[in-house]
């Protein structure tokens, strides 16, 4: 008796669950109808450019005298007398100091170091009352008015670097001043130690203002390419091994069915007058049921539309492949799959697909046509 008691309790229970579940499942039903609801993704855009890009190296480097030379004695000795100072002016065997190269017992006449070249005295490192030998320098000269930059590149780089290259020149006592030059000589070695090789830049013109001991950064243009096309980088997504950019399809409706023009168009239009104007751009066919834009459309009517359009978010993106070329900074080449004068996606690109409907918040303007490759 008990077990019949707990079946017809537990055969209760089961049907009350059921009941339960399908009325739940009719309630939801009626309160969420089977409609799918367009998205719209707020952007930012930008236009294609057609211009130049710059590839370059960018280091530091010193500011040397092409030609310095230390100048050494003939003999042992005092340093008794120096005969120049930093800065002076010096022709080749003009007597710069004297050497006294006597020693206990045995006095012998003074003896004159010379210049070995004409140029300008860059350091005395020697003081008098020193004692000098063949082995030590008295005087470091140097030829002021033809100097060159040092500066050294990482062993990949080497490949990019030829002789002649533009160079843009910044130093720290001239910091609003940019000064141009080239690569004159590349050194035949790599240091084995620190896997560097030696650039040596010389200025495209003299400048009493560039002076050997100075600290100078140097951006050196490896690549320089003319009307290529260039997007901010940001614009770039990649996916599962493809580049791809989200171009603005500002192609206008031309072909829509009835429910689509009224159900997705104008019940999304709360002003009555674009609602008028955009009946005004469409004939109706009868037979197929829908609406068909006319084709003598001015261009400001065009125009207009395609803001009224924005305004609801029914503009739409496609997805294009791109092949990418030389990225520098905040610019990326296109090598193809992109025109000038196209608008691209630049914000907002994260969640977009194919055929997404976007609302354009802000047009970014577009990067220069001219690559500036100044030093910031």
């Amino acid at each position: 008796m008990n077990y019949n008691v707990r079946g017809i309790v537990l055969g209760i229970i089961i049907l009350t669950i059921c009941f339960t579940g399908c009325s739940k499942k009719e309630t939801e039903s009626k309160k969420a109808p089977n409609t799918k609801e367009t998205t719209t993704f707020a952007v930012n855009i930008t236009s294609v450019v057609k211009g130049e890009i710059n590839d370059y190296l960018e280091m530091n480097g010193d500011v040397k005298s092409e030609t310095e030379v230390d100048v050494y004695p003939d003999m042992t000795g005092k340093l008794v007398q120096l005969r120049v100072k930093i800065g002076d002016n010096i022709t080749k065997n003009q007597i710069i100091a004297d050497v006294d190269p006597s020693v206990p017992g045995m006095i012998y006449s003074l003896s004159p170091v010379k210049s070995t070249i004409n140029g300008t005295v860059t350091d005395i490192p020697k003081k008098i009352g020193s004692t000098v030998s063949p082995q030590t320098a008295i005087v470091k000269a140097g030829v002021l008015n033809t100097i060159e930059i040092n500066a050294y590149i990482a062993e990949k780089f080497i490949p990019k670097i030829k002789i002649g290259q533009p160079v843009v020149i910044r130093l720290d006592a001239y910091p609003d001043e940019e000064f141009m030059g080239h690569v004159s000589i590349l050194s035949p070695v790599v240091d084995p130690q620190t896997r560097m090789m030696e650039v040596k830049i010389r200025p495209d013109r003299v400048d009493n203002r560039i002076k050997p001991g100075m600290f100078a950064k140097v951006r050196i243009v490896t690549e320089r390419k003319n009307n290529i096309i260039k997007i901010p980088y940001e614009c770039v997504v990649s996916r599962f091994g493809e580049d791809f950019v989200f171009v603005v399809d500002d192609a206008l409706p031309t072909n829509i069915s009835k429910k689509k023009f009224q159900d997705n168009l104008l019940s999304k239009i709360t002003n009555q007058d674009e609602k008028t104007f955009i009946q005004g751009l469409y004939l109706y066919n009868d037979s197929e049921e829908s609406y068909e834009i006319k084709s003598n459309l001015s261009d400001t009517d065009k125009s207009k539309y395609r803001v009224i359009l924005n305004n609801i978010g029914y503009i739409k993106v496609k997805k294009t492949i791109v092949k990418l070329g030389i990225h520098i900074e905040d610019q990326q080449e296109i090598v193809s799959g992109l025109d000038a004068n196209q608008y691209v996606v630049q914000r907002g690109q994260t969640l977009l697909e194919d055929g997404s409907f976007i609302k354009v918040i802000t047009i970014v303007p577009p990067l220069e046509a001219k690559d500036d490759i100044s030093i910031k």
